[in-house]
């Protein structure tokens, strides 16, 4: 069992190393600036904290500094991971759409009610301290999930409509950060049923749910980059209008 939880927490941090290579190499990263920062980020935040881990295993930092260290490093990844997804969002939703002018600000609205939310919930808390803190990023890490899978979600109705090819990299980022986030959502509710009992198995989970995430990523970056023309000329007359109707049935049933 150690051996795998040691695997599963560095296997899934080589990946991103290659991970960032790709991106340079085959200059994807001018596209995903953000996402390129969030990979830089995650390999920084690993090796600091392997480092401060190891440390505390020798006696030489405490458990306590870990603990704060992951709390941080947890929060600063949702929030760049907030920023990835309105960059993903925008780029497949939005760059074609005529309710861009409306859901761009939507979109916005509704990532900074997720930090609010969180930030309010956590003065409610009686718990001060490292509680308090871990508290409150676990419900900003549970929307940041919610709005993951939410995302998925509309990208797999509106493909379709909005011609959004499933071979490009910002759909492949989707699809990596959905699964992972379907797996922490599911995961969640989990951990309080089973207590202390069912954290090492469930981490377990996480941690491979995020191991596929990254090789989803890993693929859809060296994959070619599909020609322009697989994303069609944009909605036309006739599909807005279709959409319209269907919209107006929608709402009036």
């Amino acid at each position: 069992m150690f051996f795998l939880r040691l695997y599963l927490w560095i296997a899934p941090n080589v990946l991103l190393a290659i991970c960032a290579v790709g991106l340079f190499r085959r200059n994807r990263y001018k596209h995903q600036p953000l996402f390129l920062g969030l990979v830089l980020y995650q390999l920084a935040s690993f090796v600091i904290l392997f480092t401060v881990d190891l440390l505390a295993y020798y006696g030489t930092s405490s458990l306590e500094t870990y603990r704060w260290g992951v709390v941080v490093s947890t929060a600063i990844t949702n929030i760049l991971q907030l920023g990835v997804l309105y960059e993903i969002a925008n780029e497949l939703l939005f760059s074609h759409s005529s309710l861009a002018h409306v859901g761009r600000p939507v979109l916005r609205g509704i990532i900074a009610a997720l930090l609010l939310v969180s930030v309010g919930t956590s003065a409610l808390l009686r718990p001060n301290g490292l509680e308090r803190v871990m508290a409150t990023f676990q419900i900003l890490d549970f929307a940041c999930s919610f709005f993951s899978v939410g995302l998925l979600l509309a990208l797999l109705l509106l493909s379709r409509v909005l011609y959004i090819s499933w071979r490009g990299l910002p759909a492949g980022l989707a699809l990596g950060f959905g699964i992972d986030s379907c797996t922490e959502l599911s995961a969640a509710p989990l951990f309080s049923v089973f207590g202390r009992a069912g954290y090492v198995p469930l981490d377990l989970v996480r941690q491979g749910a995020f191991h596929v995430c990254v090789v989803i990523w890993l693929i859809y970056i060296f994959l070619p980059t599909p020609p322009h023309n697989l994303k069609g000329t944009g909605l036309q007359k006739s599909d807005l209008e279709l959409w319209d109707s269907e919209l107006e049935k929608m709402v009036q049933n």
